[in-house]
């Protein structure tokens, strides 16, 4: 968290609550960050153009309204003493959010999964799904209902990482999470799906004593991978705050998230199923789509 010093927040500055902007003050409260709101206005489509004659003047008066909005939620934050800016931005939400935040060089990006007038199927939002899928930084994206008080934080890592950059990616999640729950004072569970790659297939081809062995001797390296990496937290794989899962990560671990009522759950931007690396937008896609409650996705760390 300490590593979050720009945060750019995603409002609709139309609606009475916005929990993403409670949540980014929230987190200026404990660090030094800054924060730059921005509100979208969607082009006008053509439709719009054609029926209507005074377009351009009802546009004028949503942008004003929106201005006058983003004003009111910039000096509440000021009123927190967190230093705040904010503009109205015309466009495709994902698209200038992505500009907006590589312009101001954001750690962070804050926004809502969902807004309240999304007509998107699942748990995620259109303007989340493709913002996600081509992340400058880390993200985070609030579910109401769970963003008062972060009871529980799921932190999900990968214990077996091909390079460097994966190692420090699972490294960054847990710094993150442990200072996170510190700070607000939450129980912190870490946690590690695992399969036998092809383990279907195997299971069908070998004899049942044979495949058990491979299974056995799988699950020992992925327990030895998994407190390899929680040692340098001095935590442990056998303790109360770990569970090592056997099961896909994009089912397995909205399941855990479920079945404990987390409140958080804290990834990574990238996540790999079996020998091929995936990036967002495959199997972290799936699982940002399946939990119910707020995420915190973490970009790798910088080359």
């Amino acid at each position: 968290m300490s590593s979050f010093k720009t945060i750019l927040v995603v409002v609709d500055s139309s609606v009475e609550r916005h929990p993403e902007l409670e949540r980014a003050i929230k987190l200026c409260d404990q660090t030094d960050a800054k924060l730059h709101l921005i509100d979208v206005v969607k082009d006008v489509s053509w439709t719009v153009r054609l029926l209507s004659k005074d377009y351009a003047h009802i546009h004028e008066l949503l942008v004003q309204e929106k201005v006058t909005g983003l004003n009111r939620l910039v000096e509440h934050c000021q009123s927190h003493g967190v230093p705040a800016t904010g503009e109205v931005l015309e466009g495709l939400s994902s698209q200038v959010t992505l500009e907006a935040a590589q312009r101001i060089k954001a750690d962070l990006i804050l926004r809502s999964a969902k807004g309240e007038r999304s007509l998107a199927q699942g748990n995620l939002g259109s303007s989340a799904q493709k913002l996600i899928r081509r992340l400058p930084c880390s993200i985070w994206l609030t579910r109401p209902a769970h963003e008062p008080e972060h009871q529980l934080i799921v932190a999900a890592v990968d214990a077996t990482p091909n390079d460097s950059a994966h190692a420090n990616l699972n490294r960054r999640i847990l710094e993150t999470t442990l200072e996170l729950a510190k700070r607000q004072r939450c129980k912190l569970l870490v946690t590690y799906a695992w399969s036998l790659y092809g383990s279907e297939m195997l299971s069908h081809r070998l004899p049942a004593s044979e495949f058990q062995v491979l299974m056995e001797h799988n699950r020992r390296q992925h327990v030895d991978s998994f407190e390899a990496l929680l040692s340098e937290f001095g935590l442990h794989a056998t303790g109360p705050d770990v569970r090592m899962i056997e099961g896909e990560p994009s089912s397995a671990i909205p399941e855990l998230c479920q079945k404990e009522n987390a409140n958080l759950l804290v990834c990574g931007t990238v996540a790999r199923h079996g020998l091929a690396e995936l990036v967002l937008g495959n199997t972290a896609e799936r699982i940002l789509n399946r939990v119910t409650c707020s995420v915190l996705a973490i970009a790798p760390p910088a080359l």
